[in-house]
């Protein structure tokens, strides 16, 4: 078989498999950065990338505040189970339809806010989250969060309090509780013996001048 007819093969199997699912269709949020800032779909999908390698290959891993699932499927491809919380039933409805043929993704309704989630994971993380939750409810997002992982690891994502000088207006508004990567360190110290921190700057993790990054990570291990 020459090349040519090894790629047409390939090709065929392609669109027969989208003949019979039809194409992905982005949820609401992703769909709205697609139209107003498409890089930002790239650098969302490397931070899923980074929590991909760090839990790869648990048999189940949760995430809090899963919005649209558009980077999720990075991290469900490299796992047992994932689950997904939000509150909003919409969103989780519209992830239940959308990626039906996931079948190793399940999502829940669930204001973490107000209680754990009821099944205890490997890990748990949580992306562009923090950020939203007002100062005085951070440790109740926190431990419970922490009340639903079987004494594994926890990281979270977020902007660095360092850049809001170059946020949006909206993010401006709507950051309610910034991080510095020591702030952020500190909010998982009360559990977790050992805190690593990372920073990004666009698509690329790292663990260079943490002052100049426009992203951060901490990911505790070690519970207490």
């Amino acid at each position: 078989m020459s090349n040519q007819e090894e790629t047409l093969e390939v090709q065929e199997k392609q669109l027969k498999e989208y003949r019979s699912h039809g194409g992905v269709v982005l949820g609401p949020w992703t769909s709205n950065f697609f139209y107003n800032d498409p890089k930002h779909l790239l650098f969302s999908l490397s931070r899923y990338k980074f929590v991909s390698k760090m839990f790869g290959k648990l048999d189940s891993v949760l995430e809090v505040g899963c919005g649209d699932c558009f980077g999720s499927v990075i991290v469900a491809a490299n796992v047992g189970l994932y689950y997904g919380l939000d509150f909003e039933d919409i969103v989780i409805e519209d992830n239940r339809n959308r990626l039906k043929l996931k079948e190793n993704m399940k999502f829940e309704t669930v204001n973490i806010l107000e209680k754990p989630f009821n099944i205890k994971t490997n890990a748990a993380f949580s992306l562009d989250v923090i950020e939203h939750i007002p100062i005085d409810q951070e440790k109740i997002y926190i431990n419970n969060i922490v009340s639903s992982v079987n004494r594994g690891p926890l990281l979270l994502g977020t902007p660095n309090e360092y850049a809001k000088a170059y946020a949006s207006e909206g993010a401006r508004r709507s950051h309610v509780n910034l991080k510095t990567p020591e702030t952020l360190a500190e909010s998982l110290r009360p559990h977790y013996k050992t805190v690593l921190n990372f920073s990004m700057n666009d698509e690329v993790v790292h663990t260079g001048f943490d002052q100049m990054a426009h992203y951060i990570f901490a990911l505790g291990v070690d519970p207490r």
